[in-house]
């Protein structure tokens, strides 16, 4: 069964809603801080893009050199 809200208590609930809103304090950040934060998550991502690389020419020498291996060549 669906039921209807009347217009004055949707009302309600969004004048409760906007005034509990406005007493919610909310941390900002310093500016400072964040721009440290977000030079951060680009060397880690630069770091992750590396070792991604690595990994795929890992993958790629890989079959070469196990060949080599079980034929005693290395």
């Amino acid at each position: 069964m669906i039921r209807r809200f009347h217009h004055s208590y949707r009302v309600l609930l969004h004048t409760l809603n906007t005034k509990l809103l406005h007493q919610i304090l909310i941390p900002v950040t310093d500016i400072d801080l964040q721009n440290e934060f977000v030079e951060l998550v680009d060397k880690v991502n630069a770091i992750k893009d590396c070792h991604r690389e690595t990994e795929k020419e890992l993958n790629e020498i890989m079959p070469s050199l196990l060949d080599k291996a079980f034929k005693g060549e290395l």
